[in-house]
């Protein structure tokens, strides 16, 4: 008797397996470098990547513009925007460019949040 198809990555009922991503592990591909970034306290399992050839921070919904973010946990919350400034500051100065977070971000984003 004929066996069935292998199902492929577009199947959406493909089996699927998941792997946890960690603090700083790195995706490479052609042209582009990310570093994953354990970022707790909006949610306690977030996660943030730099971009590293642009120093660049995708932030997820953790940082937003003109608005509060959720968070879950006020302490981690606060020490993770210090970590995303300290080192999206540090990226842009390795790579010569870019728009800095403003001198007080991380404390004037938890102030906005406690509020």
């Amino acid at each position: 008797s004929a066996s069935a198809p292998a199902p492929t990555a577009s199947d959406p009922t493909a089996p699927r397996a998941y792997v946890d991503i960690v603090d700083n592990q790195v995706f490479t591909t052609e042209g582009a470098t990310l570093r994953a970034m354990f970022t707790p306290g909006h949610a306690e399992d977030h996660m943030c990547f730099m971009l590293e050839e642009e120093a660049a921070i995708f932030a997820g919904d953790c940082v937003l513009n003109g608005n509060t973010a959720v968070f879950s946990n006020l302490t981690q919350y606060s020490a993770s925007l210090l970590r995303m400034e300290t080192e999206l500051r540090a990226a842009v100065e390795k790579v010569g460019g870019g728009d800095v977070v403003g001198e007080n971000a991380a404390a004037e984003a938890a102030a906005g949040a406690a509020a």
